[in-house]
């Protein structure tokens, strides 16, 4: 007996994100607009799922923030990286621990999420704001319960709005991350850039 087909689902009609959501800091859950059911969005950190319509201006915020929970260490390469290509600063915050520290591969020291997100917010918004990276999980190494150090290769790639135009730099990143009672945090994270040992110039992995 053939497979019993479902009702194929219509534009605005609800799905479901298998995700936990919290506002940013200072907003609230959306009210239901037209189409969408009446009441308050469903956006709430004790519900297993989250209900939106596809028409919902909270669809890619949700998708965003399922993309860079971690619910385990090595899921911080792949959290970095999706906040980091939707260019949404606020999500790049919330992936650091309150009084994290922050060394990037020019080697300017930051301390505190507030700072991390400060240093980053103006280069997303100009020279980097069509840039992507890519990143690759090397190794986790646990230093005790509810903390690990991570490293990952990462790829920057900058697009036309960076003064040289488009290139890619490669950097190893090393990150100290801790177990929260939201899920994992990066406590302390360092980028280092892959370069030459004999000229300083940087190079790719391949």
């Amino acid at each position: 007996m053939p497979a019993r087909k479902g009702p194929r689902r219509k534009p605005g009609a609800f799905f479901v994100c298998p995700t936990f959501v919290l506002p940013r800091q200072g907003e609230v859950a959306p009210k239901a607009t037209e189409g969408e059911g009446g009441g308050q969005l469903p956006i709430i950190a004790s519900s297993p799922s989250v209900s939106c319509a596809d028409t919902s201006p909270w669809r890619g915020r949700i998708i965003l923030w399922q993309a860079t929970l971690m619910h385990r260490p090595e899921d911080a390469p792949t959290a970095f990286a999706a906040a980091w290509n939707a260019h949404d600063m606020d999500a790049l915050g919330a992936l650091f621990d309150a009084d994290a520290r922050f060394v990037n591969r020019f080697g300017r020291y930051v301390r505190g999420a507030d700072a991390i997100v400060a240093m980053h917010r103006p280069i997303h918004q100009t020279i980097y704001r069509d840039s992507t990276l890519a990143n690759e999980l090397i190794d986790v190494a646990a230093i005790g319960e509810g903390a690990a150090i991570v490293h990952f290769w990462s790829r920057l790639t900058t697009g036309a709005a960076h003064p040289a135009g488009p290139h890619s730099v490669d950097t190893l990143i090393q990150a100290v991350l801790v177990l929260a009672d939201s899920g994992w945090r990066i406590r302390a994270l360092e980028n280092v850039t892959l370069a030459d040992p004999r000229s300083g110039a940087p190079v790719l992995r391949d």
